[in-house]
């Protein structure tokens, strides 16, 4: 898994947990939809310094994206919904 994918799990995981839109998303990181949307689907190859400004806007750590149990599955993401209802 690259970098980038890495940076999007992360952020669709965080959006999701949170019970929170793209759109609020980039709001809160002060970058575009569009831009927020590449970041998580893993469609751009983000800066350095984009994505130290995203994680801190999420005060999110880096070690996240050396974490070896972090796992995105359909299994959180059904969790995730249904803590929704």
């Amino acid at each position: 898994m690259t970098a980038s994918h890495r940076v999007g799990r992360i952020l669709r995981r965080y959006r999701l947990e949170h019970h929170l839109s793209q759109e609020a998303m980039a709001g809160l990181c002060e970058i575009s939809t569009r831009h927020y949307c590449d970041l998580e689907n893993g469609c751009t190859n983000p800066k350095l310094d984009t994505v130290e400004r995203v994680f801190d806007a999420l005060h999110l750590s880096f070690c996240l994206l050396d974490r070896p149990d972090f796992h995105w599955t359909e299994d959180a993401k059904v969790k995730s919904k249904s803590r929704k209802n």
